[in-house]
């Protein structure tokens, strides 16, 4: 029987089928005006972005950025347009980007627009980044690739903090030169800045000696200076007048307390500059150095649980003791600095990991991002042929200069041109292994922090103590006045996965039974990783195997880490009973497995899940000395079947036990009876 077509619309569901929308907009960017007036970058950008959207039949209709605008926030001019264009304009169905840096390096709140979009039904795709936005698993690396490039911008920034930190106690000054100079090397490290005294420097010192010599007033400093053709406002002169920077030191908050004798020349003598504040001094305005407080490295990062409030800090003189406090009136939140801060060091503690770890937790870190940097080989070959062809007109400019066919003028523009092209292309074939260098970098460089990361905060300077806290704690923490104890919210990817898996391994060093019941499948492969080592005797592998996943179980990883950060809660519920052959009988045991579970981050989850798709392959090593190992494994396990494992290891010691995944709880005595025997026989 024909259905009436005039009942179409009362159909369940057809409001969700999607229109396929084939219009796109392209954004480019870069991050200093050097780099726009240069424009190779940009035009390499586009040149791509447009490729892309040839490639997959998509309709570009218009363009946004072409300019320098820095990723770190979401409020930049361009970006903003482009985002409201693609709001308004309903046919939009793609934003293209060549990477994910190049659209946002702000982390969460890159990711969160990247998610508005979605919903509207907007992706924003990457052309050197390639995911499948119809994969949960593809959405969860573009996640990733946002909240890593915010974390590469902290380090970016530490790496210059420290950079400036170290010009500035050389005596160089890193920034724009104050008024009165001028930098006649602008652009270079600040070792190579010269600073001349320019015009307005001339009649400045002229200020600085009327009020030195005359103690003249403000008012009437500013209306000889407005005379000599510099119009300025008495209340300014003050601003000058208390920078020692005009005497020949440099001051500023990135080395607190500290004066250092500057490279620059001075602009007046130091007897000039007492005399000016002795003078201001008589009114109460002299030069005074603004300091933080060094003992309160934690204001502002350590919120009230109770209101939300960040916490500022106090000195009670009476005492000489600091405390930290909420600013809300009526809020009685406040605690002893040495309490907190020996409390953050506690917290931190949990977040560092025994040395003999480190090639593990590298291997972990570098897989979340580094098999997809690598440039696709398509895409390399093209570069190779667009170098080719670059060369050569960078050759036939040369012959026609040298025949006189062009000018100097001619030949220095397009000489300079197609250098610069040349050097943009070749930098982007470099860019797989370059990235990877980073990533390799990066790694190494949290994780050096992380070895030592109490005792580094504790040891730290105060700028240094706040950027500490930033890169492991990105939102704060929140203070409980009435558990006495710290809540943490957002943590570093790289730090969230460290807890778990260093108190599993340090309870197994004391002695502690009870782990038996907390050991996830995934650290097995830590003991097969540290059989590498010299000195290996013997491993016991319960409920676990040694060979590497397959495509299809990798996959499932991935479902995994991204299906957790969804509904972690119902994840767990749903996969730890499966564990267990008879569930029911596991009631309680369940039930406190499924408690302590939910203690752990979303992102420790998903980095364990991620982790165990790269496992090295150690089934040839096993087979090659099978004396040295041991698998106690359950007969009813679901998750690695029994007769895989006697048809990948033929000669290994295996002991069934009538159990699940679970063998070290369903079959308690049975594990303890094999790990008791002296010698190992395989049944």
């Amino acid at each position: 029987m024909q259905m009436d077509k005039r009942f179409n619309r009362f159909k369940k569901g057809t409001e969700l089928l999607q229109v396929v929308k084939t219009e796109a907009v392209i954004y480019t960017r870069v991050s200093t005006k050097e780099q726009a007036d240069n424009n190779a970058s940009l035009e390499t950008q586009m040149k791509h972005c447009k490729k892309y959207a040839e490639e997959k039949g998509l309709e570009v209709v218009e363009f946004f950025g072409g300019t320098y605008e820095s990723a770190k926030d979401d409020e930049r001019k361009e970006f903003q347009k482009m985002l409201s264009y693609v709001k308004r304009k309903k046919s939009i169905g793609y934003v293209i980007v060549y990477s994910y840096d190049r659209f946002s390096r702000s982390g969460p709140s890159g990711a969160f627009i990247s998610y508005e979009l979605k919903q509207r039904g907007v992706k924003v795709v990457s052309v050197t980044q390639s995911i499948d936005h119809n994969d949960p698993s593809g959405n969860f690396m573009e996640g990733i690739y946002h909240l890593f490039s915010e974390f590469d911008n902290q380090l970016r920034r530490d790496k210059s903090m420290t950079g400036m930190i170290e010009k500035l106690k050389q005596g160089y000054w890193p920034f724009m030169p104050p008024t009165g100079y001028t930098n006649v090397n602008q652009g270079k490290t600040a070792d190579q800045h010269s600073m001349v005294i320019n015009d307005k420097g001339k009649l400045l010192k002229k200020a600085f000696e009327w009020k030195a010599n005359d103690d003249l007033s403000l008012v009437e400093i500013a209306k000889r200076l407005n005379a000599r053709g510099w119009n300025i406002p008495a209340k300014r002169l003050s601003h000058f007048f208390v920078n020692p920077f005009y005497c020949g030191f440099i001051v500023s908050k990135m080395v607190p307390g500290e004066m250092i004798e500057g490279k620059h020349p001075p602009l007046i003598s130091k007897n000039t500059f007492i005399k000016v504040h002795q003078n201001l001094e008589k009114f109460g305005n002299g030069y005074k150095i603004e300091q933080e407080v060094e003992e309160l490295p934690m204001k502002q990062f350590i919120k009230c649980e109770c209101c939300g409030t960040s916490m500022t800090g106090y000195l009670v003189k009476s005492k000489g003791l600091y405390y930290y406090k909420c600013n809300l009136k009526g809020c009685a939140n406040n605690r002893s600095q040495k309490v907190l801060h020996s409390k953050f060091e506690e917290l931190l503690n949990g977040y560092t990991f025994d040395q003999t770890l480190k090639p593990i937790f590298n291997k972990m870190l570098l897989h979340l991002l580094s098999e997809r940097t690598e440039v696709k080989s398509e895409d390399k070959k093209a570069l190779q042929v667009e170098l080719a062809q670059l060369k050569q007109k960078l050759e036939g400019v040369e012959e026609r200069f040298v025949t006189g066919e062009i000018d100097q003028v001619l030949y220095t523009k397009y000489r300079d041109k197609f250098r610069e092209n040349i050097r943009q292309v070749e930098s982007e074939l470099d860019s797989s292994k370059n990235q990877l260098s980073n990533l390799q970098k990066s790694a190494q460089n949290c994780l050096e922090l992380a070895l030592k990361l109490p005792s580094t905060w504790k040891n730290a300077n105060f700028n240094r103590k706040q950027r500490i806290q930033k890169i492991v704690f990105p939102e704060g923490i929140y203070y409980d006045r009435k558990k006495d104890d710290y809540r943490t919210t957002r943590i570093n990817l790289l730090f969230s996965a460290i807890p778990y898996l260093t108190g599993l391994v340090d309870a197994y060093k004391n002695g502690d039974s009870d782990i038996l019941a907390k050991i996830p499948t995934w650290v097995g492969y830590v003991g097969l990783e540290l059989s590498q080592f010299k000195g290996f005797d013997h491993l016991i592998l319960l409920n676990s195997n040694c060979w590497s996943d397959s495509e299809q179980k990798k996959q499932d990883r991935l479902r995994v880490a991204n299906f957790v950060h969804q509904a972690k809660s119902h994840f767990i519920r749903e996969a730890i009973p499966n564990l267990f052959s008879n569930p029911q009988e596991q009631v309680q045991v369940i039930e406190a497995l499924i408690k302590e579970a939910n203690c752990m981050s979303p992102e420790a989850i998903a980095f364990a899940a991620l982790a165990m798709r790269e496992r090295t392959d150690f089934t040839e090593f096993v087979n090659a000395h099978p004396e040295k190992f041991t698998f106690i494994h359950g007969k009813l396990d679901r998750l690695v079947s029994v007769e895989e494992l006697h048809q990948k290891l033929p000669n290994a010691h295996i002991h069934l036990l009538d159990s699940g995944h679970m063998s070290h709880v369903e079959a308690r005595d049975g594990v303890f009876s094999v790990l008791k025997k002296k010698s190992y026989n395989k049944y």
